[in-house]
């Protein structure tokens, strides 16, 4: 049996068989995945990350890939008595107290137990007359939606084609993404524009 970290403390634990694998996915205690693998990529949830398994099987290789998901990311970061807790670990508790939810945290790839909310914490500014706004998110999130809304009296809120357009999405690194989105009304001749970033499951 073989151990290997990932960067994101995941343990996978690998016993060899004729070319056939049993791997135990896990953060703590308790296993996310325990599964025989065949020649094949299995996803399972988890921190971002993809890790090669062939140096533990000889024929053939099989790749594991993790997938980021928000009960993962709870785990990372609480107990499992604070799990348990809705007002600790739920979508919209702020248990860091900084104003920013668990859910918008993990969207942003922030430590919902730390007061990092002005760190991530999306920028606007004007660009060509217009209003853009960015955001770094961690990459290979799909249990979330990113939508980016623009609103001339804060009430009415528009987004998508028509109302806003993707100016850029840039891999700073492997765990951040930076995307900038832009607002298509110039802010010349409006008496207000604004623009914010909603997340949602």
């Amino acid at each position: 049996m073989r151990r290997l970290f990932t960067p994101h403390s995941f343990l996978l634990l690998c016993a060899i068989a004729a070319g056939t694998g049993r791997v135990c996915a896990q953060s703590g205690p308790a296993p996310v995945l325990s599964q025989s693998l065949p020649a094949q990529t299995l996803t399972v949830s988890g921190p971002a990350t993809t890790v090669n398994l062939a140096q533990f099987f000889s024929n053939p290789a099989v790749t594991l890939s993790i997938t980021p998901d928000f009960a993962s990311y709870l785990m990372l970061h609480f107990t499992a008595q604070q799990l348990g807790n809705p007002a600790v670990t739920g979508p919209a508790a702020n248990p860091a107290g900084d104003g920013m939810p668990n859910l918008l945290k993990y969207a942003l790839g922030l430590d919902p137990t730390m007061e990092d909310a002005a760190a991530g914490t999306p920028v606007v500014s004007t660009t060509g007359g217009m209003l853009t706004l960015t955001y770094v998110c961690p990459p290979g999130i799909t249990d979330v939606t990113y939508v980016v809304e623009v609103s001339g009296d804060l009430e009415t809120w528009s987004s998508g084609a028509g109302a806003t357009a993707v100016v850029s999405t840039t891999l700073l690194d492997a765990q951040h993404e930076q995307v900038v989105v832009r607002d298509l009304t110039p802010v010349s001749g409006q008496g207000r524009r604004f623009i914010r970033l909603r997340v949602t499951e």
